[in-house]
């Protein structure tokens, strides 16, 4: 049976409760939603699906292939300063949003989610991975993190619907299952085995529709009242 993947905060927290985490893992998790939940509560992905399932989805994908907490934790914010709006309204990883996600999460899933951040991974580099093998060198945990996030992406035709370049490439999604493969993260492997067998059988959906991710515009007086306050 193929794996699943969660994409609510409680079909997350069945399955961690299932592969057997403790109440204060829960606990904890159940907190990471929390500031998910801020960051990225009113954010639509191009596939119309809310942002935070995209969050939990790479959580789940992460938990399934066996991570630790922390790197299941970072999976869960993994966005935090690409896509979230930290609550000076504003994007980035500056030292102000870092300092106030590092008293939400500890310093260590901080810094791990700094880290994935800046670790660069794309259609060429995936291909060069395969092609020259694995680097002993290779940050195996970002590497788990960044297949973790295209697991999400591309699952349940998402990778056909998301109208990303990198999906485009024909060979993307098998070098993926590939380097999953390679690093013993099969579980992946399966999600990006599955992935490709969607995209071949694409013809009963509507591949066009392409969703407004932005809500509707704010008043400006609203907009500097809003700032002023801090909000978001």
């Amino acid at each position: 049976m193929s794996p699943t993947l969660a994409q609510t905060n409680l079909q997350l927290y069945q399955q961690l409760r299932t592969a057997g985490h403790s109440r204060q893992d829960l606990v904890i998790l159940q907190r990471d939603n929390e500031t998910a939940c801020m960051l990225f509560g009113s954010k639509i992905r191009s596939t119309g699906r809310p942002f935070l399932c995209h969050a939990v989805g790479t959580a789940s994908a992460a938990l399934a292939q066996g991570a630790s907490l922390d790197l299941i934790r970072t999976a869960f914010l993994h966005a935090a300063y690409k896509h979230g709006r930290f609550p000076d309204g504003t994007r980035g990883n500056s030292d102000a949003h870092r300092s106030w996600l590092r008293e939400r999460t500890g310093a260590e899933v901080e810094k791990l989610v700094f880290a994935f951040s800046q670790y660069p991974f794309n259609v060429s580099i995936a291909r060069k991975l395969v092609d020259n093998g694995p680097d002993e060198n290779q940050n195996k945990e970002m590497l788990l993190l960044k297949l973790c996030n295209d697991v999400d992406d591309s699952h349940d035709f998402g990778a056909l619907l998301a109208h990303k370049p990198r999906y485009s490439d024909p060979h993307y999604l098998s070098d993926l299952e590939t380097l999953s493969t390679r690093f013993g993260f099969n579980v992946c492997a399966e999600f990006f085995a599955r992935a490709r067998r969607d995209m071949a059988d694409n013809q009963w959906l509507d591949a066009e529709t392409v969703y407004s991710r932005f809500p509707f515009p704010r008043s400006l007086v609203g907009e500097i009242w809003r700032r002023i306050k801090g909000r978001n």
